[in-house]
């Protein structure tokens, strides 16, 4: 009985883990677009949607379009351990 429980138990913790996907991101601007890469969540890593991005001082920045969604899925974790490994890109 413990075995299957704790099968059950780690299929509830893999359910719950957000993945993170490189993504192309385009904004269109007065004087044509700009551009970024971004890490994001899953649920929002789907070509063609358009999302809001919050910036660092907790404001938003709408009219982002997911052009292109790139490679496999990061965990937080493994992005954190990324930026770690290459310094602070800010």
């Amino acid at each position: 009985m413990g075995f299957f429980r704790w099968i059950e138990t780690e299929k509830q913790i893999m359910s719950k883990i957000t993945f993170y996907y490189q993504c192309y991101l385009e904004k269109s601007i007065d004087v044509g677009f700009v551009s970024q890469m971004s890490f994001i969540p899953e649920e929002f890593a789907k070509k063609g949607m358009l999302l809001k991005l919050k910036e660092d001082d907790g404001s938003w920045n709408n009219g982002w379009r997911v052009r292109e969604v790139y490679g496999e899925g990061v965990t937080w974790e493994e992005l954190k351990l990324r930026e770690w490994r290459l310094g602070d890109l800010n």
